[in-house]
């Protein structure tokens, strides 16, 4: 499975759900299917050694706020600003799935799904390795030193 595939029932949700509970679900799978996709690239890109020298041994252990550090603090333009949209995505998630003051409609969802689709034609144009890279380059800021 592929995290863009969540973009499609973020679509089956804003067209079937009428109700602000799709609308919510609808602004979480957006985030999710972009998310996903950028966690897969920047651990398959990133060299091994790297990661291990942070302690992530597999996938799981990239957390959702370090995929948004390596985007926003990469030094490639075109990085950093796919890390800006996933930031305000996931900022749009957060209030949807936890904050049920604010008050969530079709328009909204529809701008999350835009949003997510946005991400995802970037990722397409933008080399993988760049995303490899921006993990290898932050993980060797915060964890200078050898190796092991």
């Amino acid at each position: 499975m592929k995290g863009e595939q969540f973009l499609e029932s973020a679509r089956l949700l804003v067209g079937s759900a009428g109700c602000e509970a799709g609308y919510r679900s609808a602004v979480s799978r957006s985030y999710y299917a972009a998310f996903l996709e950028l966690h897969e690239i920047a651990f398959r890109n990133c060299i091994r050694e790297v990661r291990l020298r942070a302690g992530i041994r597999n996938i799981k252990g990239i957390r959702h706020n370090s995929i948004l550090d390596y985007l926003t603090r990469s030094t490639d333009a075109q990085v950093k600003a796919i890390g800006r949209k996933l930031a305000n995505l996931q900022q749009a998630r957060i209030d949807a799935d936890y904050d049920l003051t604010i008050r969530f409609d079709q328009t909204d969802a529809q701008i999350a799904i835009a949003s997510s689709e946005s991400i995802l034609a970037s990722i397409v144009s933008t080399s993988s390795r760049k995303f490899g890279e921006a993990m290898e380059s932050f993980i060797g800021n915060v964890f200078k030193g050898p190796s092991k």
